[in-house]
């Protein structure tokens, strides 16, 4: 589609950007798309709403995220509302988090969904009162119907959103998440091969890859609980983790089960789609997820995927077909990955149906379907002006 003659201008509004997973990733990918298309972009961050210094110290991590969070709450609502709000400026606002204003929102994920799937809801808030605050923050967006329309990645998350949030007015539309599929595509094998051996890793080894930062959401405990019932040959690849402390209390988790010598813990990397093709199987066994990125990212790749079939995932993940729904449950998981052990053809079978899958997920179609969208609010915009 062509859309450089369109009268259209975009501010994006998000935290932080740059490559990588995660919203600033998404808003990343989605800006580099419009700007192609000829589209006018610009963005509105944390350093452009306020500008503070913060520490780097692990230990108050967790106290500079939510001073940030705050941060962008406030100033930058207060800055877009007084940039777009009562101007001229007839750009089209698209917000991703944190900010309670813009044309449209998208719904990374609904904090109130995410608390009632979990087991421990009531502990997860008296550690941490600044949930309450995230709650808050999400009930005045959508009681209030701040945004005119809500993105949502997926049938299954609309639906969702519109039972937690029943009286939501807005115009409530599914546009897919997206993957560079020129970053996450399958590697050389002889890359692969010498990659996996500088970790350890035998090249007949089975070797499970999990990618994510809240361990306790996505269920890595379960995974190397299930990594326990499985012969000493299939080992397990962690990725990111956030701070030291959480990755060595998972450490003490693999010892206590006398896996310590199977799982490597990798931390936060930036060769994120390389450590993916030198795995096998990704695992994923989350509560609670809107669609998972990083599991298309990994059947780009050509993994298999094992994940709970919770929020968007069912969109691309077909049981059986590109690989296998999971219980929250060890022995499942185990039970999941047995198959791959018995059936060893079944790894590069699935995995080409998860390649022929991931490529629906281009980052450029997704592009186009927001541009459509934005192309009908900025003509509504231009009505309204010339009344």
């Amino acid at each position: 589609m062509n859309f450089s003659k369109l009268p259209l201008s975009i501010v994006q509004i998000v935290r932080d950007i740059g490559p990588g997973g995660g919203i600033n990733g998404v808003a990343y990918n989605l800006g580099i798309q419009f700007k192609k298309k000829g589209i006018e972009t610009q963005n509105l961050t944390l350093g452009k709403a306020k500008k503070e210094p913060m520490g780097r110290s692990i230990f108050f991590s967790k106290i500079k995220l939510m001073k940030e969070v705050v941060q962008f709450t406030v100033f930058g609502t207060f800055r877009a509302r007084k940039r777009f709000l009562k101007s001229s400026d007839q750009s089209v606002v698209l917000c991703h988090a944190d900010v309670l204003y813009g044309d449209v929102y998208v719904n990374h994920g609904l904090h109130l969904a995410m608390l009632r799937r979990s087991e421990n809801r009531f502990r997860i808030i008296v550690r941490n009162p600044f949930h309450l605050f995230l709650l808050l923050r999400e009930w005045l967006r959508f009681y209030f119907n701040i945004h005119s329309v809500i993105v949502c990645f997926s049938d299954r998350e609309k639906r969702e959103l519109l039972e937690v949030y029943p009286k939501i007015k807005s115009e409530v539309v599914v546009i897919p998440n997206g993957i560079d599929l020129d970053i996450y595509r399958p590697g050389p094998p002889q890359d692969n091969c010498d990659l996996r051996l500088s970790f350890g890793l035998g090249l007949e080894d089975l070797c499970l890859v999990f990618v994510g930062h809240e361990f306790d959401r996505k269920g890595l405990k379960l995974v190397i609980e299930a990594l326990a019932l499985l012969p000493n040959h299939v080992k397990l690849v962690v990725v990111g983790g956030g701070s030291q402390s959480k990755i060595d209390q998972y450490k003490k988790i693999a010892e206590k089960l006398a896996v310590e010598n199977r799982v490597k813990f990798l931390g936060q990397r930036s060769d994120v789609a390389s450590l993916l093709n030198m795995c096998d199987l990704f695992v994923l066994p989350s509560f609670y997820e809107t669609w998972a990125l990083v599991g298309v990212e990994s059947m780009a790749c050509g993994l298999p995927v094992l994940m709970c079939p919770v929020g968007g995932i069912t969109e691309y993940l077909h049981d059986g077909h590109n690989g296998f729904e999971i219980t929250r449950d060890p022995k499942d998981i185990a039970d999941k990955v047995k198959y791959f052990i018995d059936v060893p053809s079944a790894v590069s079978r699935m995995g080409e149906k998860a390649i022929s899958t991931a490529k629906k997920y281009a980052w450029s179609s997704v592009a186009d379907s927001y541009i459509a969208l934005f192309s009908k609010i900025g003509c509504d915009k231009l009505n309204r002006a010339n009344r």
